[in-house]
């Protein structure tokens, strides 16, 4: 198996563009697809848990959920969906899309997963031409369940309308510690890259693309997770993975911050998740951004 590090290094090279002084940035609107594997690829495969052509989310979302605060936000969004409790999320991912509003029937969701590489994909299924469809108004979605090692990465891959709603943000600071070991080491280091942000009533979904400044690829973090937002603008993802901005073994982090400025900015602090691992590792840190004006659309 190809180690973690050296594919997400090359993924992420693909996703990034040297940005100069201003730190490295990412191409607008481009087709986000990220194949990144699981740590661990003997986790199963996806379950479907639900779908259908009717939901109360009438626009474009896509949740990854890993903890039961989080599924209850996205449950009192759409009341249909099953119950899950905390001992479901110890050991897999929910992963949900919302195509929004359709015209017609014979629209639906599509989730795949690479059984080699570990990669999620999603993407709508339209109607084939010339095939006769329901004239009625649908909300297609799709939501399924993915064995996962830990708090291993999980991005997820998506074009099409689905980017439409979505917002980047580019660093403008980031600054992460790290620390732990038999050694009691300890290494610090400046973070850059982008952060992309869809959002629906109070939950919203960042996929993060960073890494630390400079030509290495040495510390990353490549994951999408699930945040609950407040009404003052208060921001809690209560776990995603810390890939390698911290040496295994660790138990992940949590964030917390808020977006400000109407929405044109976004801080974030991360924090190690509790840990009962002799000699792990552990860190923290704090990154600040800015929105990106997006792409003009035909």
């Amino acid at each position: 198996m190809i180690p973690l590090r050296i594919i997400a290094a090359a993924t992420l090279s693909s996703l990034l563009l040297s940005g100069g002084a201003t730190g490295s940035v990412v191409k607008q609107r481009p087709e986000r697809v990220v194949n990144l594997p699981a740590v661990d690829n003997r986790s199963g495969n996806l379950k479907v848990l639900a779908e259908g052509f009717h939901s109360a989310i009438t626009t474009p979302f896509i949740a990854v959920l890993r903890d039961k605060d989080t599924y209850g936000a996205l449950v009192k969004l759409e009341n249909g969906l099953p119950t899950l409790d905390e001992d479901f999320f110890k050991s897999r991912v929910v992963i949900a899309v919302f195509l929004g509003q359709r015209n017609t029937g014979g629209y639906s969701v599509e989730i795949t997963r690479d059984g080699e590489s570990g990669g999620i994909r999603a993407r709508e299924k339209a109607p084939a031409k010339g095939v006769m469809v329901p004239e009625v108004i649908t909300y297609p979605f799709k939501m399924v369940s993915l064995e996962i090692a830990g708090t291993s990465p999980v991005v997820i891959g998506f074009n099409g309308r689905l980017n439409d709603p979505t917002q980047s943000y580019r660093l403008k600071t980031g600054a992460f510690t790290m620390s732990g070991g038999i050694s009691g080491r300890s290494e610090n280091f400046n973070l850059e890259g982008t952060i992309n942000v869809i959002r629906v009533g109070r939950l919203a979904t960042f996929t993060f693309l960073l890494k630390n400044a400079g030509e290495t690829n040495e510390h990353l973090l490549l994951d999408c997770a699930t945040g609950i937002v407040a009404g003052d603008g208060a921001i809690t993802i209560h776990k995603l993975s810390s890939m390698t901005l911290i040496q295994e073994p660790n138990s992940g982090l949590r964030a917390e911050g808020r977006f400000s400025r109407h929405e044109s900015g976004l801080n974030l602090q991360f924090i190690s998740l509790p840990s009962m691992i002799a000699d792990g590792y552990s860190g923290g840190g704090n990154i600040e951004a800015l929105a990106i004006a997006s792409a003009s659309k035909p």
